[in-house]
């Protein structure tokens, strides 16, 4: 399951640019071509996915297709995953020292693994799903 956020596409009449607009989480991102202002989506939704953590706020899990006049801006499998810890951490409160002393690992450490834009090895982020007291399960569809 990969997250994917539909997004209404319009042009602004004035510069020509063009406005992809999210409503869960709400962002809007311009760009000179489709593709462009989708790239900056992306990149606006992983500084959602920070803000909403350091809000104590679950971040939208959305898989939904998009529609017509419609663009669907896809976090990619290891983001996913991510989102899926820092939700986990959010709904039992588990804090990052905690995750630390659970993994034997300095703080610095979880303070990556935290990091949305960082990259991080799927066994790192099973091991601290599970020291949330979740369980990371895997499947083929």
């Amino acid at each position: 399951m990969r997250f994917s956020y539909p997004c209404e596409v319009s042009r602004d009449s004035e510069t020509g640019q063009v406005i992809v607009e999210c409503k869960n989480p709400s962002a809007f991102a311009f760009g000179d071509s489709l593709e462009e202002a989708v790239k900056e989506m992306h990149s606006l939704l992983l500084d959602c996915v920070s803000d909403y953590f350091d809000e104590g706020k679950i971040f939208p899990n959305i898989t939904k297709p998009a529609k017509k006049n419609e663009v669907s801006v896809e976090l990619t499998p290891s983001e996913t995953v991510k989102v899926l810890f820092l939700n986990s951490m959010v709904e039992t409160k588990t804090k990052p020292i905690q995750i630390a002393r659970r993994l034997g690992i300095a703080k610095q450490e979880v303070t990556r693994i935290l990091n949305p834009r960082q990259k991080t090895k799927i066994d790192t982020l099973e091991k601290a799903i599970e020291a949330t007291g979740k369980k990371l399960i895997y499947s083929i569809v």
